[in-house]
């Protein structure tokens, strides 16, 4: 089990700049006053703690504020709010927050885009921490504690703290469920460690008491990108002690990984986090493995933002490796086609990643050739079916063949999944051709069931006369189709208007596509504009 000397670290916190000698330093490594437990289990612990405090906080703005009981919300849901009661809007005496009630839930918003959201317990309780609402906070938040800062090291990693909460379940320091909170024990350790915490987040960089206090709290690796001024051979025995951290920390995800019969993205996510010198060769292994699973998608991930901060070749191959390996068929999916689970799924992992692979290989004329592939290669590939991924295939089949690609892409306007009908009218769109865009209005003069809505939206959404004349000869054709009335329903004693699933993607499908659009202009315009504008 985890201890720490307390004398020691208010001694540490009391130490004035002055006072600490590179020597010192060193002495604190090599007796650290927290043991037993990682310094990442460290800075999950007391950020929980502070994150615990923000939600009380949210409780007491949503019951003193909005009026709204915590006990009432969480039995009730949806159902708490009376007739004419505001579901979203500005907080009263707070104008920099606005509110937003979901489900047993109530999300704040800061104008910085600052998101703490919660969901409240049977009994009212605000304690219980939502592990994905977290890290909405921990991405938005521009101010983060330092701790906190530590939990997240890439937005392609932001799951690695995930796999702290298992080891700090085993400590009984959290009580582990979809969500997870402090137990008494776990409370009493972070409030204890959270001074020095404290301590080290108001030190400045570079700072010699930062590096002690880091020192002292058993985070080698932190320490020696602050300390200046150690001697060679200190400087060593400071490495070798960070170096002994990490490599104990990758063992500990390594054993996991084997012990688990699915990979998931948090144990991707925590041993990239420890660098590619840990990690490379496991994540190559991932990715080449079958079936594929939403790990290999976390892999390739990592993958791409490594090759981003320096071009890596060995990055590049495992990535080609990957795209050979998962599209081609074995002899049994020739002779049996679609017979496996996998292969019948619309939405399957593995049709994505192949897209994925393709996506990466294509995003630019030079990105091809360093490849190895040909076009005919890739083309080959992207002209099967992709199933719910095919309209983006079409999207980079049009990159190597104009005709082929447009037919693709045509052809996924009548899909029979949903999304397929959205992603191919969006990719029509950002080609932005005379044929791409007279595809759209040609489908736009349909039934919204032959792809006419989501034509009709995307064209809404380019700037052009004649575009917007067709988006809006659909909505007079049409009128009245996106509107949901729902139905009057007795609930707890009250009547309620109520929505079914056809009624609110109807009503909410201009909205949610415009924020696609806008979405996928980003991503996939400069891979466009790659190809178009490299002769």
């Amino acid at each position: 089990m985890p201890s720490l000397d307390p004398d020691r670290i208010q001694k540490a916190q009391k130490l004035s700049t002055e006072e600490i000698t590179p020597t010192g330093i060193l002495r604190a490594a090599q007796n650290p006053a927290i043991r037993g437990i990682d310094p990442q289990e460290i800075y999950l612990l007391v950020s929980v703690l502070k994150h615990e405090r923000r939600q009380e906080w949210v409780k007491f703005i949503m019951e003193t504020r909005l009026g709204m009981d915590a006990v009432k919300l969480g039995t009730q849901g949806g159902f708490a709010l009376e007739e004419g009661e505001e579901q979203s809007g500005q907080i009263p005496c707070e104008p920099e927050w606005s509110f937003d009630f979901h489900g047993c839930g109530c999300c704040l918003t800061h104008s910085n885009n600052t998101v703490i959201d919660v969901d409240f317990t049977q009994d009212g309780s605000a304690t219980e921490i939502d592990r994905y609402f977290y890290n909405r906070f921990l991405t938005t938040c521009p101010n983060l504690e330092w701790c906190e800062e530590q939990l997240i090291p890439a937005e392609c990693m932001k799951y690695a703290w995930h796999f702290d909460l298992h080891r700090l379940e085993r400590f009984e320091f959290i009580k582990l469920e979809w969500r997870f909170r402090l137990s008494n024990s776990g409370r009493e350790f972070a409030e204890a460690l959270e001074p020095l915490l404290d301590a080290i987040h108001r030190e400045p960089q570079f700072s010699p008491k930062k590096a002690y206090l880091l020192c002292v709290l058993g985070d080698f690796s932190s320490a020696l990108k602050e300390v200046k001024g150690l001697s060679v051979d200190s400087r060593k025995e400071l490495y070798s002690l960070a170096t002994g951290l990490v490599t104990g920390r990758a063992e500990r995800i390594v054993t996991a990984i084997k012990s688990v019969k699915k990979v998931e993205r948090e144990h991707i996510h925590a041993i990239a986090s420890l660098g590619q010198g840990y990690s490379l060769e496991l994540l190559k292994a991932q990715l080449l493995k079958s079936p594929v699973i939403g790990a290999h998608h976390s892999a390739l991930e990592i993958l791409i933002h490594w090759d981003e901060i320096k071009s890596s070749a060995d990055n590049k191959n495992i990535i080609v490796e990957a795209l050979k390996a998962h599209s081609k068929n074995s002899f049994l999916d020739r002779a049996f086609p679609h017979s496996s689970e996998e292969d019948r799924n619309e939405s399957s992992p593995k049709n994505s990643l192949v897209i994925k692979l393709c996506k990466e290989i294509l995003k630019s004329k030079d990105s091809l050739q360093q490849s190895g592939f040909d076009q005919d290669s890739i083309s080959a590939i992207l002209e099967k079916d992709w199933k719910s991924n095919d309209s983006e295939a079409g999207f980079l089949l049009y990159l190597l063949d104009p005709k082929k690609g447009l037919e693709k892409l045509e052809k996924n306007l009548e899909n029979s999944v949903p999304v397929s009908v959205e992603d191919a009218a969006l990719f029509l769109a950002i080609i932005g051709t005379k044929p791409s865009i007279q595809l759209l209005i040609d489908r736009s003069q349909g039934t919204p069931e032959l792809g006419g809505l989501a034509s009709a939206c995307v064209l809404d959404c380019i700037d052009q006369e004649f575009a917007q004349q067709a988006a809006q000869y659909w909505k007079q054709r049409y009128d009245g189709y996106e509107d949901a009335e729902g139905e009057i329903v007795e609930v707890n004693g009250k009547e309620r208007r109520v929505w079914n699933i056809d009624e609110i993607m109807r009503h909410n499908a201009r909205s949610l596509i415009k924020h696609r659009y806008e979405k996928s202009l980003k991503e996939y315009k400069p891979i466009l504009d790659n190809w178009w504008n490299a002769d």
